[in-house]
């Protein structure tokens, strides 16, 4: 392919070189502001969050029958697990941290675990 025809087109009129840096300056600066906002996005999420993250998980709580009680189970489900070994605390919660989320109002339950013990446990047993 030719350039010389390409840009001798360009330079017949000083319109259209001024319009295509205009154009080329424009999608520059909006590339880089994009990069700009991912950038401290992430920065944002590398952050310490305070929060003591290898000992929280969430579980999520839903019925599937008409006789469902969600207060009832949330309540059962909460000294369930309160009650195991090694539980530090349990509570309902409507959203889950870290997530910028919430749990489409449902509860959830934010179960924290002591440091030394990590044992997975079946509801009654």
């Amino acid at each position: 392919m030719e350039i010389r025809p390409l840009l001798s087109a360009l330079w017949r009129s000083r319109t259209g070189p001024l319009l295509v840096a205009v154009q080329v300056a424009i999608a520059l600066t909006v590339l880089v502001n994009v990069a700009y906002m991912i950038e401290q996005r992430i920065e944002l999420a590398r952050r310490p969050t305070g929060i003591d993250l290898e000992n929280i998980f969430w579980i999520g709580s839903q019925g599937y029958t008409s006789d469902y009680n969600q207060g009832t189970a949330v309540a059962a489900d909460l000294t369930w697990l309160n009650a195991l070994p090694g539980v530090v605390a349990a509570a309902a919660i409507h959203a889950v941290p870290q997530t910028y989320n919430t749990t489409s109002g449902h509860d959830g339950i934010v179960h924290a675990l002591g440091a030394g013990d990590r044992d997975h446990q079946e509801p009654g047993g």
